[in-house]
């Protein structure tokens, strides 16, 4: 399955959980006694809360797992796709998870752009 395809199917499933979630706690809400607008609410701000520890548990699994967030100069090693194995430098850091790199060997493209999953920061020789 191609990155892009499983990066879809990861959002739309957690977007289908939080909708589920959302219904599931206005549900609660109103048999413990509450108005279903004051309930929808609720449910609803409870689910956003949700949402933005999502993102933020995201970035703390990207920044000890994978190295991220990645900055211009830094040097990285693809694990997934098209050139797996291969080490770049970052040249350009794109909007939300994504990086252009630039290859090191002349047998790969000279430039591509990928998300952060697909990279690992590689260790500075700095002594």
């Amino acid at each position: 399955m191609p990155p892009r395809t499983k990066s879809a199917l990861l959002v739309v499933g957690v977007l289908g959980l939080l909708v589920a979630a959302t219904v599931g706690v206005a549900m609660l809400l109103v048999r413990g006694g509450i108005g279903h607008t004051a309930a929808s609410f609720l449910a609803a701000a409870c689910v956003a809360f949700s949402l933005g520890l999502y993102g933020s548990c995201y970035q703390r699994w990207a920044r000890a797992f994978w190295g991220a967030p990645f900055h211009v100069g830094d040097r990285v090693r693809v694990v997934r796709g098209r050139g797996a194995g291969s080490t770049a430098t970052v040249v350009e850091v794109g909007q939300g998870v994504e990086v252009e790199i630039k290859f090191d060997n002349a047998d790969t493209e000279p430039r591509r752009r990928l998300c952060w999953g697909g990279l690992r920061r590689v260790p500075t020789n700095d002594t």
